[in-house]
């Protein structure tokens, strides 16, 4: 057994971490405990120590990293990352770049161990896809979700949430959401850039999954720059808003 770093939703700093033991060779996948209001609002962690895969779908019964406890995947929201309260009802062409923060889960790839292993670059490819939980009873979450995600590289603990992300269709940093969210660059303050890249289906033709593939170089001075942050999501704003199940893989070659 050894010890792994995770740079996740309970520290403050990415300087910080918890330590867990896991075995080596496999990647592993944890709930992340939350982040109490401060950044980022983790709910997936996915670690890494070399190439593999890992994936997590609505309802999963994973360990609470830094816990002694088991707790489940939530669900998403089918109007979390392009809904209604974000999309250009006035044609102005501004809410349709927004994502709904408190309503998508947001997920973290931890490939800080890539470094101390001897690796020089990775490619991560996050898929995000609709889950058939095979409850169709009208109470429970559809298994309708059209969706979207979009990817950032680094952690960030250290700023106030916002109601609101942008993704990669922002048109500049200085954005502020006329409801007052305040500037991004306050939040995402820890972030390389905003969206590395930015995904999604569309209601009019919508598909059953997203695929984000991002080729990097590790970063040999800043280790928190060797994770990234993704968040899922519904694009639906055809219908009204509503739960949605998911399933997130999670593939990394390291080299």
């Amino acid at each position: 057994m050894s010890k792994h770093t995770f740079l996740c939703a309970s520290v403050l700093a990415a300087a910080s971490a918890f330590s867990m033991s896991a075995q080596a060779g496999n990647p592993t996948v944890y709930l992340l405990p939350s982040s109490g209001g401060v950044g980022i609002p983790y709910h997936l962690g996915f670690y890494f120590d070399g190439s593999g895969s890992a994936s997590a779908k609505s309802d999963d019964v994973l360990p609470v990293l830094g816990d002694t406890i088991t707790s489940t995947v939530g669900k998403t929201a089918s109007k979390s990352w392009f809904g209604d309260l974000n999309y250009d009802a006035n044609g102005d062409g501004e809410k349709t770049l927004l994502g709904w923060t408190h309503n998508s889960k947001w997920g973290l790839v931890d490939l800080t161990a890539l470094r101390a292993a001897g690796y020089n670059r990775a490619t991560v490819r996050i898929t995000v896809s609709r889950l058939d939980d095979g409850n169709h009873d009208v109470a429970d979450a559809d298994d309708d979700l059209v969706p979207a995600t979009t990817v950032w590289r680094g952690v960030d603990q250290t700023s106030a949430q916002s109601h609101w992300y942008p993704n990669a269709f922002q048109p500049n940093e200085s954005y502020e959401d006329p409801v007052g969210s305040g500037n991004y660059r306050n939040w995402w303050s820890t972030l390389d850039g905003y969206g590395l890249e930015a995904v999604s289906a569309t209601p009019i033709s919508p598909l059953k999954k997203v695929i984000v593939l991002q080729p990097f170089k590790l970063d040999k001075k800043d280790n928190a720059m060797n994770a990234l942050t993704f968040v899922i999501g519904g694009n639906d704003y055809s219908t009204a808003k509503h739960s949605a199940n998911f399933q997130v893989q999670v593939d990394v070659t390291a080299k």
